[in-house]
């Protein structure tokens, strides 16, 4: 526990600014995909430093959108909101990578630009699907990242 939550009592949970009956979409991980998430993310923290990760989103088309962070390390969660009209695109492409020899990892990532921002998200085809019907935007193909042109900075853990 940290020094000001001994002083609350306990620990907080930080609270949505949206209303439940008006989300139309929650993404969010699985329990098992949360516990290896959560178990890659802190081995991570411990080689490179604090790392956090989304493990919810919650999508209200009046409301705004909520990416829900956890810090790996250290368990604290924390809530980014944004209003709709602030999501300029949604990102879901496949990324392989080389890890030696004749092995390859191919890996499905989510993504929203948010206020130039790139916020990494979970999240399903059919999903992402809904979030662009919600959000009324065209589903982009590929990473947000690009290698020569990189005006969005990155909350990409």
């Amino acid at each position: 526990m940290d020094v000001d939550s001994q002083k609350d009592g306990g620990w907080w949970l930080p609270k949505s600014r949206l209303n439940a009956d008006d989300i139309d979409l929650e993404i969010s991980l699985g329990w098992l995909s949360a516990k290896i998430t959560n178990f890659a993310h802190f081995i991570r923290s411990k080689i490179v430093g604090s790392s956090r990760y989304a493990k919810r989103v919650l999508v209200s088309k009046e409301d705004g959108v909520e990416i829900h962070y956890k810090d790996a390390q250290s368990g604290l969660e924390e809530i980014v909101y944004f209003q709709s009209n602030h999501i300029s695109a949604v990102h879901r492409w496949t990324s392989s990578e080389n890890l030696g020899g004749s092995n390859e990892s191919t890996s499905t990532e989510c993504a929203i630009v948010a206020n130039s921002v790139i916020h990494k998200i979970p999240g399903s085809k059919k999903q992402i699907r809904q979030l662009c019907e919600i959000l009324e935007l065209d589903l982009q193909r590929k990473s947000p990242i690009h290698k020569h042109d990189f005006p969005e900075r990155t909350l990409f853990e």
